[in-house]
């Protein structure tokens, strides 16, 4: 029987792995590299109306969220709840169905492909140099970035 790892080890190794990476800046680097470089541009029209948008929403919700917190946690309680019941209802009964508060309604889905796993079957990446084709061929056009908004504490021009 193999001798068991106790936490204590897992622990100190873990501490020993983070100290290290801390103190070399070769290990650092990896980390700091993520790091985004937020370039200080001249307000656009765009860009001027989407801060003043979004930090207006910001304060909105800010407010509501002081107006309705203790609300909105006893809600995301009942949803938490909600989800699993629904899966379970689903199982029992495989129907749309009424118990004269709620309508439970029932849509069965086709199940989707699973395109991964067929490319992979065929022979995946290999396959598609052997007919002279490279992956990036196939490279979806859309959705090529992301974007995401924080306040950066700067003052907004009201």
């Amino acid at each position: 029987m193999s001798e068991m790892i106790k936490r204590v080890d897992l622990f100190q190794a873990w501490h020993n792995h983070i100290h290290n990476e801390f103190q070399d800046p070769e290990l650092q680097k990896k980390h700091l590299d993520s790091l985004v470089e937020f370039e200080p541009v001249e307000n656009t029209e765009a860009l001027k109306k989407l801060s003043d948008l979004f930090t207006r929403a910001q304060r909105l919700q800010d407010e509501i969220k002081e107006a309705v917190g203790e609300k909105m946690d006893e809600l995301k309680a009942c949803t938490k709840q909600i989800d699993p019941l629904k899966k379970e209802v689903a199982s029992e009964f495989k129907r749309s169905v009424t118990n004269g508060v709620i309508n439970f309604k029932y849509s069965p889905k086709t199940p989707s492909t699973d395109y991964n796993a067929a490319f992979k079957f065929l022979g995946g990446e290999k396959a598609l140099k052997e007919q002279g084709y490279l992956l990036s061929k196939f490279d979806k056009k859309t959705n090529l970035f992301q974007t995401s908004l924080s306040i950066t504490g700067g003052k907004n021009d009201e």
